[in-house]
């Protein structure tokens, strides 16, 4: 009877064992890393993307045979939509004045996808950053109906005009490179298109926007 037991008891202890195990990590069919709860339900694991922070594979440079001048800009736009059709083409590039190389800025040209194509010069953008911050502006180019939406950053704060208002975009554009976006809206004349950010996403963006200043 003892022996009985005791085989009982290993029986049992090697059945919870197994149970243990099965509540850790498992692969579906297609491919997703979930957890299997003690209940007997599931949910999907959490994996963090391991971002390549060498700016080579954001940014390029490229060169005006005009004009001689180099430039930087993102290697690759960013596409931010849930089904591929309405969203934000978002591409960032160095851009400087004409009459003065060293009034350097950080330009956003932003396609808005899916909201009309024409796009004021009051129309606005909202951004919500994971860490609870928010930035509201408007649009820095000119009524269009191509549905390009701009920001404009200076880079650097150089003599001349306005420098406290200098010193706000400078500071909006801090925002950009050291905070994820969590969710941007982009208003047009008509509405306005609004996409929230992975976080494979938004770490490029700010990543790029780093590089850029950089």
């Amino acid at each position: 009877m003892k022996s009985f037991l005791q085989i009982v008891t290993i029986g049992l202890t090697l059945i919870n064992t197994t149970i243990s195990i099965a509540q850790d990590d498992a692969v579906t069919k297609d491919g997703k890393v979930v957890i299997l709860d003690k209940d007997g339900t599931w949910h999907e694991k959490f994996v963090e993307q391991k971002t390549n922070t060498t700016c080579d594979n954001y940014i390029i440079d490229s060169s005006d045979k005009v004009t001689g001048k180099s430039n930087r800009e993102l290697k690759d736009l960013i596409w931010v939509s849930k089904d591929g059709k309405k969203g934000l083409k978002i591409f960032l590039f160095e851009a400087y004045s004409e009459y003065d190389p060293s009034d350097k800025k950080i330009a956003f040209s932003i396609e808005v996808i899916g909201a009309g194509p024409c796009i004021e010069k009051t129309n606005r953008i909202d951004v919500l950053f994971r860490d609870g911050t928010r930035l509201s502006t408007e649009n820095d180019g000119e009524f269009n109906c191509d549905a390009h939406f701009s920001l404009l950053f200076p880079k650097t704060i150089s003599i001349g005009g306005s420098q406290i208002a200098k010193q706000k975009q400078k500071e909006r554009l801090e925002m950009f490179r050291t905070k994820e976006i969590e969710t941007m809206r982009v208003w047009t004349s008509k509405s306005f298109v609004e996409q929230d950010f992975s976080n494979e996403k938004s770490k490029i963006l700010m990543l790029s926007v780093d590089c850029l200043m950089n």
